[in-house]
């Protein structure tokens, strides 16, 4: 999935966990960033606090029930987003996250734009409770080793997010509207 942060004021995006918006029955996910463009702290690189993955699974409703696609501010505070890792570098270079990683971007207040090309790895047998926000003709296909007999099931209270049927088109845009609607 192609992902742009637009130059003069391009989107924050808060703090989030990536397993929540496509829950699987384990945690065996994770994302590479590829940078398509040189990026510096001025252009809301990603950021992500180091060993969050460790920790639980965090709710991502407001306290109304309500999906807003970010964790709390309290536990934003817990998580110690002072610790956060500023994911910088230059055209080509890759960052991977797990999915329980606590990770947001600032926005970009730079006269750069920042693209770029986000996969997500899966292991086979971490199967998908819902469809994928984001569809590829690559979904679901095995890059190594052979299709798994059984599904792998944690145990774990895996939030799920909104029925995303009808489309979805990015965190950016959801946590905009969200924002705009108070």
């Amino acid at each position: 999935m192609a992902n742009f942060k637009w130059a003069g004021g391009g989107a924050e995006v808060k703090w989030h966990q990536d397993i929540v918006f496509y829950p699987h029955t384990n945690v065996g996910t994770c994302q590479f960033l590829v940078m398509l463009k040189d990026v510096g702290p001025e252009q809301g690189p990603l950021q992500v606090i180091p060993g969050s993955h460790k920790g639980p699974l965090l709710e991502h409703y407001d306290a109304d029930g309500n999906w807003n696609g970010a964790i709390t501010d309290e536990d934003v505070a817990k998580a110690g987003p002072g610790k956060a890792v500023v994911l910088t570098g230059p055209i080509g270079t890759v960052s991977v996250h797990h999915s329980c990683a606590i990770h947001g971007s600032e926005p970009n207040m730079s006269n750069k734009g920042r693209p770029a090309f986000v996969i997500t790895y899966s292991a086979a047998d971490a199967v998908a409770y819902t469809a994928p926000p984001y569809p590829s003709s690559h979904y679901g296909q095995l890059v190594r080793g052979s299709e798994p007999r059984y599904a792998h099931h944690e145990d774990l209270q895996m939030p799920l997010p909104p029925d995303w049927s009808d489309g979805y088109t990015s965190i950016l845009a959801h946590q905009d509207e969200i924002e705009a609607n108070g």
